[in-house]
């Protein structure tokens, strides 16, 4: 009776474990489904950095926790399609400010 109790903690602790381990996994799976509404409100505000990272975030979770997850597959080409986005949107917004900020040419002094 000992032992078949002792077992049964044994399993309940692994059960444990591996619901946590679940629980854990959904939690960055909902984490990931968040990110696309979030990347979209900072674009909108103009906050690339912010974008860029949480972008470069989303990547790394799902090239290690959620690896092999199959309604994440076509997840990180639209995060690669969304972080050429930001930079070329960086780019244009860049050279729009220099183009403001050109001095303008005085004539030469002799």
């Amino acid at each position: 009776l000992l032992v078949t109790k002792s077992l049964r903690v044994a399993q309940l602790q692994r059960h444990r474990r591996n619901v946590a381990n679940v629980y854990s996994k959904l939690k960055e799976m909902r984490d990931v489904r968040r990110t696309q509404p979030t990347i979209q409100s900072l674009l909108a505000m103009s906050d690339y950095a912010a974008a860029m990272d949480l972008i470069q975030k989303t990547r790394a979770s799902l090239a290690s926790n959620l690896a092999g997850v199959a309604c994440f597959r076509d997840l990180e080409a639209g995060l690669e399609q969304k972080m050429g986005m930001v930079e070329k949107m960086v780019e244009l917004e860049f050279a729009q400010l220099a183009a403001q900020r050109a001095p303008v040419s005085a004539p030469p002094c002799l």
